[in-house]
């Protein structure tokens, strides 16, 4: 089966570090701590790519960086092809000193919910000015996109650089992510008000967020308040109608904590999907992110659109684009950085037929046999130094200089 059409992710790619907990009342909780890959716009870029979709994605990777790396290289799996932006350009944008490392550091507790996190983007400070490398650089991965995602770890005049540019084409569908409760300020705050989206993707803490009349007690459940919060009012077509001018869009796609998502629409129609039933769930960190994937791909489709005829098409979508992710501890399918026991003696194959490789290489060029072993031994010597093992091959490379 073939590749679908072309489809262009903006947002942010970094490093998750979740702390699962059981017990809460006290500071420091027993528990385990998870690593991966992450980011809004890294995940539904991930998503996309197990839906089949050409995907192009634009981010922010610092040059130098320990984490780079294995985002590029978790791209390159899922044969996602990247935009990457490595430096700030000073005088273009707002920063004046380097960039922070960016970074999502969360506490998830019994019920599978986040209950805290520290986030730091340094795609916030991105203005995609026009004449900008990183503006030409966007124009290039939204060529020939049939829609365009893009988070809200952007900046408001970032968001609106990006939008701008994707509606420069009338047919190109534009879906934005809220992120998180302060983030969907940033859509709100975007200010040209003409400017509309095809769906708005939030959660209903998110969306309750917006309204100064949301105010839960201290220590209370905030999403399960959200949800109570919005029960009545989004009943009403005035507060939907409100809602979607607040967030300048044709559609807030609403995940509900646990019963899937609710579509609402400016026709005043809503629709509902159920998320799918899988044995096993590990984690829900990341149905948001699945779900916003799905919607991306029905809308690049020609033809369609977000309708009551095309429920069952899109159902289809969340099942294919949530299941897999229901089944991990990250966010994304393979974002876990944590090796086993079978993916370390692969890990290792892997090292021992690089480093054989290279000394064929070495020999093959007429080096003579003792200088390839020289360089070999250097060469084990750096890798053992990275992994705690370089204290017996010193003492071998030691033994091979002594002269015969």
């Amino acid at each position: 089966m073939g590749r679908q059409q072309r489809v262009a992710v903006v947002g942010s790619a970094h490093l998750d570090v979740v702390g699962d907990y059981k017990e809460s009342g006290i500071l420091d909780k027993p528990g385990s701590v998870s690593f991966s890959t992450g980011g809004s716009g890294y995940n539904v870029a991930i998503g996309l790519a197990g839906l089949r979709c050409d995907v192009r994605f634009l981010t922010f990777l610092k040059e130098g960086s320990l984490i780079s790396p294995l985002v590029l290289s978790q791209l390159k799996v899922n044969r996602i092809k990247p935009f990457r932006i490595k430096s700030l350009e000073r005088g273009q944008n707002k920063a004046s000193e380097a960039p922070p490392p960016s970074g999502f550091v969360a506490h998830r507790g019994p019920s599978g919910e986040i209950s805290a996190a520290v986030t730091s983007t340094t795609i916030d400070r991105l203005l995609f000015l026009e004449g900008s490398k990183e503006w030409q650089l966007l124009r290039k991965a939204l060529s020939g996109a049939k829609a365009v995602f893009v988070d809200a770890n952007l900046s408001p005049v970032g968001l609106l650089a990006v939008i701008a540019e994707a509606r420069s084409l009338p047919d190109r569908r534009v879906i934005v992510g809220a992120v998180s409760e302060r983030k969907i300020r940033n859509i709100r705050d975007i200010v040209d008000p003409s400017l509309r989206t095809d769906v708005v993707c939030a959660s209903e803490l998110e969306v309750a967020s917006l309204d100064s009349e949301f105010e839960p007690e201290t220590g209370a459940d905030r999403s399960e308040a959200a949800r109570v919060f919005l029960g009545q009012r989004l009943q009403k077509q005035e507060y939907v109608q409100t809602l979607l001018t607040t967030l300048r869009t044709r559609a807030v796609a609403l995940t509900r904590r646990g019963d899937g998502v609710r579509i609402y629409l400016e026709s005043g129609e809503s629709l509902d999907l159920r998320l799918p039933t899988v044995d096993g769930i590990k984690s829900r960190t990341g149905v948001g992110d699945a779900i916003a994937a799905a919607i991306t791909v029905h809308l690049s489709t020609p033809g369609c659109s977000i309708s009551g005829a095309e429920v069952s098409s899109m159902q289809n979508l969340i099942d294919a684009s949530v299941s897999p992710v229901l089944r991990e501890i990250g966010a994304t399918r393979g974002s876990n950085l944590d090796l086993d026991e079978e993916e370390q003696k692969r890990a290792s194959s892997f090292l021992g037929q690089a480093i054989n490789r290279v000394r064929d290489f070495v020999v093959g060029v007429a080096i003579s046999k003792a200088a390839a072993g020289v360089f070999t031994a250097i060469l084990l010597l750096v890798v053992g130094m990275a992994f705690g093992t370089g204290a017996w091959i010193y003492t071998w490379l030691q033994g091979l200089l002594k002269p015969h």
